[in-house]
């Protein structure tokens, strides 16, 4: 981890705005690339409630690549059966054929 920037300091990436889901995966994905990139925001500590309610296919793409998904899918909101992935792999649909050619 590297010390934090000072306030006259020069860094690559300035991230502000809090540690909402943007900032803190952009934090997440700049660490990964070794990028110095201080994070500000306005407020003195962190909010005691939640800030992401629902998280999209693709942010939670972008979350594994930052290696936290399994972290969050864990600690998320169970789905409703309807919606869980199978835990074993289905057998292919097979696909009717019309006769003739």
């Amino acid at each position: 981890m590297q010390p934090p920037a000072k306030a006259d300091e020069d860094v690559p990436v300035l991230i502000t705005g809090g540690g909402g889901g943007a900032g803190l995966s952009a934090c997440m994905l700049l660490a990964r690339a070794g990028v110095r990139h201080p994070l500000v925001n306005a407020r003195p500590h962190t909010s005691d409630l939640p800030k992401a309610r629902v998280l999209n296919q693709r942010a939670m793409e972008v979350l594994e690549d930052a290696g936290v998904a399994a972290w969050i899918d864990q600690r998320s909101t169970p789905r409703p059966a309807w919606l869980r992935r199978p835990t074993t792999q289905a057998s292919p649909v097979p696909i009717p054929t019309t006769g003739g050619g």
